[in-house]
């Protein structure tokens, strides 16, 4: 450890490389949960991540002890963490591998009657999926409702760029009947497919087909707005 600058009477110094580093996968949450010491002085951390010990990256931040990874990948398995203060920044935690699954927790969905079912209560409701190997397909089962009278409502299906491994992914609205309504493989804004402003025109089950000529995860956002 360094002295870096005087401030004042006191010295400060490089912060200490965070300890007891954890990295353990939420199953009913679907992300993996990291959790270290505090380190006295750190104003801030760094959380890393990779493919194997000697090639994680930076991935994201906190300025508390833990972080939450809702896009964790199966393959970049590997987390460390390092401290940070006006002085400085720590040498790395050590570094620690994830009990991520190899495939999602909704599997097998690949048609109507295996399709897991998405709540659409919260904020954001959404589902971590995986299109592996390529070829696989998911179906995503939801429940819809036509608007009131006179408010404006709809329903929004879209997989954010950010949280999609596949650079190509296509996205299929169906009935319960199995009859295509809607489908979108260019998507808008943010979203790498979309399906935007979706007014059902009778209540009931509806079903979302995703596909891609690539594999990896995505995560799948379907929303009830209403003005």
């Amino acid at each position: 450890m360094f002295t870096k600058y005087h401030s004042g009477c006191a010295f400060l110094q490089d912060p200490d490389a965070p300890k007891d580093l954890t990295a353990v996968y939420n199953e009913a949450g679907d992300y993996v949960e990291l959790h270290w010491d505090e380190v006295s002085g750190a104003k801030d951390y760094e959380i890393y991540r990779g493919v194997d010990e000697n090639s994680i990256i930076e991935y994201g931040d906190n300025d508390e002890a833990w972080y939450d990874d809702f896009d964790y990948d199966y393959l970049e398995r590997y987390y460390a963490v390092k401290a940070k203060n006006n002085a400085g920044t720590s040498e790395f935690s050590e570094v620690v591998e994830a009990n991520v699954p190899l495939q999602d927790k909704y599997e097998p969905d690949n048609d109507i009657a295996s399709a897991s079912t998405i709540d659409l209560s919260g904020d954001a409701p959404s589902q971590k999926h995986s299109i592996r190997p390529a070829g696989d397909v998911d179906y995503i089962a939801f429940s819809a409702e036509p608007c009131p009278a006179g408010i404006p409502c709809g329903y929004n299906i879209g997989i954010p760029s950010q949280s999609c491994e596949p650079d190509y992914i296509k996205l299929e609205l169906f009935d319960s009947s199995g009859n295509l309504l809607e489908s979108d493989d260019q998507g808008s804004g943010d979203d790498i497919a979309r399906i935007g402003e979706w007014v059902p025109t009778v209540a009931g089950n509806y079903y979302i087909k995703v596909s891609s000529t690539g594999s990896g995860y995505y995560r799948i956002f379907i929303i009830n707005w209403q003005d």
